[in-house]
């Protein structure tokens, strides 16, 4: 098959190039493999073999390719994809106390740190933070995005001396050093939840105790909605000249799609607009958990997950929400209007246009499950954190505003451009922002 080997500190592996086609797991696991052999001498490499290879073991974790979610050899589901996300735990750069000491105290300023244990940290204090990260998540982008300019906002989450940083990093050091665990007084101290640990059998007859594959699960597909969620890029100077006018854009998206409020009285949209707002109550990286731990790339309900995931009773919430509540009440709820929003503008793009706004111009937080890369010259709208972002050219070109904005300003962008977007004429629903 000529697989190009990582098994060397002065290869020229690249993931982006030697991932072939014709066999992609074969590959994919090689390349694993190697990384894992390599890793036992990284003491003797240098600094720029150890940012080569956290990068090639990086896009491993982050890829989308359909064999990252192929189960490996074994009597437990663990995927390509969780290997490579151990490989690269074996990679993380190293953490002085004083910055480590300095990230957890403003971590529990912020909400974020989910203990105030001054120890070293059992499982449990571990996975209680990462759950109390995504529970977080949406309201640290907010409080940020809104309290800070643009420039000082797009530091604090993608800039690696900023807070965050040093507290993602302490969580991800916290995984490592469980998952590479093996003192068995260590691993009978500290991995005390039997949730999150899995007795095995030895060759000589005795058992051990090791991390769940699920909990390497969970910690892997927080990592990569986290990493990917900072790593948007933003445009400086579309930011700078992006004039914010929430009233007036709102006013004119209802205007436009006035008439598809009576859709509420309509049993169908009702449903389809509640499925929406399961799927956007979920927390961060809960669907992809589901999905990994359920059998890879199969499709899910998203019902099914948030009954796994949520202890509340959130689905009888939405369920009331979908059922019961009136546009106006729903209006005072920006996440909830937010959705309804989207609902109305498919309807009112399919009736108006031949084709609805979300299959083709919107896209969910978190890593794309479509391994397809998306056309960069046409603008389409992401949510990220709380809110949604105009993408273009692989950037966001506005900063977090609700989906009207969002949906006026690539009302604009397609205007402008005087696109026909995949051969369909817009202009009835773009004509209205210019």
């Amino acid at each position: 098959m000529r697989l190009v080997r990582a098994n060397a500190p002065d290869n020229e592996f690249d993931f982006d190039k030697h991932i072939p086609d014709h066999c992609p797991e074969a590959a994919f696991c090689l390349f694993v493999l190697d990384t894992i052999e390599l890793c036992q001498n990284t003491e003797t490499w240098d600094l720029a073999v150890k940012k080569k290879a956290r990068k090639n073991t990086r896009k491993a974790v982050l890829s989308s390719l359909p064999c990252t979610s192929e189960k490996m050899q074994g009597g437990v589901h663990c995927t390509m994809r969780v290997a490579a996300f151990v490989a690269m735990l074996k990679l993380l750069p190293s953490q002085s106390t004083r910055t480590a000491n300095s990230a957890l105290e403003w971590a529990q300023e912020a909400g974020l740190r989910g203990n105030t244990r001054e120890t070293e940290w059992n499982i449990n204090d571990l996975m209680f933070s990462l759950e109390t990260l995504v529970v977080r998540w949406e309201s640290l982008v907010q409080s940020h995005w809104n309290g800070c300019d643009f420039e000082s906002a797009v530091r604090f989450f993608q800039h690696q001396t900023s807070p965050l940083a040093g507290y993602l990093l302490y969580l991800w050091r916290q995984c490592a050093r469980f998952v590479f665990m093996k003192d068995p007084r260590e691993i009978a101290a500290h991995m005390n939840a039997g949730i999150f640990t899995l007795p095995y059998n030895c060759g000589d007859g005795s058992r051990k105790t090791a991390l769940h594959a699920h909990t390497v699960t969970t910690m892997c597909e927080i990592w990569r909605y986290i990493y990917h969620e900072r790593s948007v890029s933003f445009c400086p100077t579309s930011l700078e000249s992006f004039a914010l006018c929430p009233e007036q854009d709102e006013e004119r998206f209802l205007n436009l799609f006035r008439f598809e409020i009576r859709q509420l009285e309509v049993d169908k949209f009702r449903e389809m607009f509640r499925k929406r707002l399961v799927a956007r109550f979920l927390c961060p990286a809960d669907a992809e958990i589901f999905r990994q731990l359920k059998g890879g790339g199969k499709k899910f309900d998203p019902d099914s997950v948030i009954n796994e995931r949520h202890a509340v009773n959130l689905p009888g919430f939405l369920q009331e929400i979908g059922a019961s509540w009136t546009f106006d009440k729903i209006s005072q709820q920006p996440l909830v209007r937010d959705e309804l929003y989207r609902a109305m503008c498919d309807s009112g793009c399919l009736s108006k246009c031949g084709a609805d706004f979300s299959t083709r111009f919107f896209e969910e937080p978190g890593v794309p499950v479509n391994t397809v890369p998306r056309n960069k010259k046409i603008p389409y709208v992401k949510r990220y954190g709380h809110a949604f972002v105009l993408m273009f050219n692989l950037k966001a070109v506005t900063p977090p505003v609700p989906f009207a904005t969002a949906f006026a300003s690539w009302a604009r962008k397609v205007q402008q451009m005087r696109l026909e977007p995949y051969g369909i004429n817009y202009e009835k629903v773009t004509t209205i922002f210019a």
